[in-house]
């Protein structure tokens, strides 16, 4: 069992976990606490695909070496690397063809990047962004729930 750094304890890990033969896929992990999510879904038994931002890879490649070496498989994928009109289709097709499946969606990037509602109700351009980056969490939900249904 890999130890997450020196100072800590280490990761369980469940060779014959729930989750064992799963995919997941977690978006926008930039925050310490996802990186945690992708390590307990692994250590479970899920395989885990995650979406960074470039600027997190030395936290995203540390990571992918801890569900790794839990003996599960990892991709990172930048966010970056699409478009917003393509980001939801894309993201998922890259998953796919890496696991040959999809069985858990988590995107918390709307929650971890935003201040509290009631901070933005008199910035219209706040609630614009929120309103797009709402629309884009919903397609992208709408794409995995498709895929998993046609899949099931």
């Amino acid at each position: 069992m890999p130890a997450m750094n020196e100072d800590e304890d280490m990761v369980y890990v469940n060779e014959e976990g729930p989750l064992k033969h799963k995919v997941a896929l977690l978006i926008n992990n930039h925050l310490f606490g996802g990186y945690f999510l992708a390590l307990a879904l692994a250590s479970y038994g899920a395989d885990i695909a995650f979406v960074v931002e470039a600027e997190n890879i030395e936290k995203a490649k540390e990571t992918k070496d801890y569900i790794e070496a839990m003996g599960r498989r990892c991709l990172i994928t930048y966010r970056e690397e699409f478009s917003e009109a393509t980001f939801s289709q894309e993201v998922i097709q890259r998953t796919i063809a890496e696991f040959g499946r999809l069985d858990i969606f988590i995107d918390h990037s709307f929650l971890s990047t935003q201040k509290p509602f009631q901070e933005n109700q008199g910035n219209p351009e706040q609630l614009a962004d929120k309103k797009a980056h709402l629309s884009a969490t919903l397609d992208t939900l709408a794409a995995v729930l498709n895929h998993i249904v046609q899949n099931d």
